[in-house]
């Protein structure tokens, strides 16, 4: 059973159950988040959708507390906070892009919107998650 827990603004917790992921974690200085990134648990992939501080604010914390994978568009390998972040755990992606990590696959897709955005595909154990980062909504 798939758990998705919705941890306030973009942050998303996906929890497979042998496999947890967290996306756009802004939990430090956010008041509105639940929980602190230091009780962010066995969490294996840290996903950001760009590189504005409500989406990447908490990423590389997280990512050493738990020994992650932090994954984002290429020009995330060069963000400055990264300092002392082990580059073999930046999975640097191109929109179009999928990464097959062996327990799940990730797919980079577009987002309409600033800094390098983008959203992902998630698959793992025949089920798809499709999260629109940060994107333009178009009212008619």
């Amino acid at each position: 059973m798939i758990k998705i827990k919705w941890l306030s603004h973009a942050c998303w917790l996906i929890d497979f159950g042998d496999l947890r992921i967290i996306i756009d974690p802004f939990l430090t200085g956010n008041p509105k988040a639940p929980v602190r990134a230091d009780e962010i648990k066995d969490v294996k992939y840290v996903l950001v959708t760009h590189n504005h501080f409500d989406h990447i604010n908490d990423a590389f914390k997280i990512a050493r507390n738990n020994n992650a994978k932090v994954i984002g568009i290429y020009e995330l390998t060069m963000y400055p906070d990264k300092d002392g972040f082990p580059d073999e755990n930046i999975i640097g992606m191109n929109k179009g892009s999928l990464s097959d990590l062996g327990d799940i696959s990730i797919g980079m897709v577009n987002a309409v919107h600033s800094g390098n955005e983008s959203g992902f595909i998630i698959r793992k154990n025949g089920v798809t998650i499709y999260h629109a980062g940060d994107t333009a909504f178009l009212v008619i």
